[in-house]
């Protein structure tokens, strides 16, 4: 049995992380050319809109973790602050504390 390295271990979530930001780095590109700018374009897109969008979003994660995160920086990086504040709200609500920092920093930059 081959005994893996510390560092071999620790390269996958890396690689998770690296395929997620790649995704929605495509996905928020991809909605900026069909002038999808913030979140309100967003919400108020049509339904023939959203359902496409929502399929080219399943079509990058490959489980339900990864379609979370996903949809999670989507609406982080199209959110404005009051949005962002109101994010916040939720995910406190829901003991997700390490999405309240990723959000506080990103409101941070917003500064």
């Amino acid at each position: 049995m081959k005994m893996l390295k510390f560092n071999d271990i620790f390269k996958k979530t890396k690689t998770k992380k690296s395929k997620i930001e790649e995704s929605v780095n495509e996905i928020i590109d991809f909605l900026k050319s069909n002038d999808i700018t913030t979140w309100d374009d967003f919400i108020h897109s049509s339904k023939f809109d959203r359902f496409a969008i929502d399929k080219i979003i399943d079509g990058y994660a490959e489980n339900k973790s990864e379609l979370e995160d996903i949809k999670f920086y989507i609406q982080l990086e199209l959110s404005n602050s009051k949005q962002l504040k109101s994010m916040i709200k939720t995910y406190q609500a829901n003991e997700e504390y390490e999405k309240c920092q990723i959000i506080l920093n990103h409101i941070q930059k917003l500064l």
